[in-house]
């Protein structure tokens, strides 16, 4: 950015934000610099406290950082001196920080509701919904990966994996799968919606496909925990006993007498 000294404050940002975002900058600026503004409360609004930006990169392309904007009114010794000091802060690695740990923090929640999910479940009805589940998740890539782009091809397409998908989420909401049945659901919504297309193309099925990998993979996870538990309440193995002597025999050696 060229040197902002003289410069209005819209045209240094105006290159770093969105219209809206540029706008509620401005109007907050404003609140900022009237006479009877409480500082405190007006920074609790600031719409630059946290703004994602793009920078040229020097290899090509941009770079994508993230910038905190602090504003304070500062009085001078007579009104005409009086200023807004800014300061600008890149606040990058404490955003991607903070976004990795929310998202560790949900896998660990999603790792903790399915084990509580699992040991209130009878482990042979988990058994048998998880095969069920496997056998019509295959079912349902075939039929996506299948190839022809005709009306009717597509229109089976979709009412075979929506019939396939139906019958998985109705075994969920029986049991109680609260950890299937949104992501089951959500799949559902999509495919009706698709339904009621006039014509449909198979792009249309991305996000079909997408959610249906997902949901091999969380069944995966699930299988793989019910084994886990599975091994935790197995007997441990027997240890071997040492070999009984035959009957009669000494644990020493006797000499033979003459």
């Amino acid at each position: 950015l060229a040197a902002p000294a003289g410069r209005r404050i819209e045209d240094v940002l105006q290159p770093l934000l969105d219209s809206q975002t540029l706008a509620a900058a401005v109007t907050f600026l404003r609140l900022l610099w009237k006479d009877e503004a409480n500082e405190q409360a007006i920074a609790s609004i600031n719409p630059l406290s946290q703004v994602e930006v793009r920078f040229d990169s020097a290899h090509g392309g941009s770079e994508r950082r993230y910038l905190s904007f602090a504003f304070r009114r500062v009085h001078g010794t007579d009104p005409a001196a009086d200023c807004i000091v800014g300061v600008v802060d890149d606040v990058t690695e404490r955003v991607l920080l903070a976004r990795e740990l929310d998202r560790t923090t949900a896998d660990s929640d999603s790792q903790a509701t399915l084990l509580m999910q699992q040991l209130r479940l009878d482990p042979v009805a988990l058994q048998t919904f998880l095969d069920d589940a496997d056998i019509a998740f295959r079912k349902s890539n075939a039929m996506l990966t299948a190839p022809g782009i005709g009306q009717q091809q597509l229109q089976k397409k979709l009412h075979g994996v929506l019939r396939e998908l139906q019958a998985v989420s109705a075994e969920a909401t029986t049991l109680a799968l609260e950890s299937f049945t949104p992501r089951l659901q959500r799949i559902e919504d999509t495919l009706l919606a698709l339904g009621a297309k006039a014509s449909l193309s198979g792009n249309d099925f991305l996000p079909v496909v997408v959610g249906l990998d997902e949901l091999i993979s969380h069944a995966a996870t699930t299988r793989a925990i019910q084994a886990h538990i599975a091994s935790l309440h197995s007997p441990p193995p027997a240890l071997a006993r040492p070999a009984r002597e035959p009957a009669g025999s000494s644990g020493s050696i006797m000499s033979e007498r003459a």
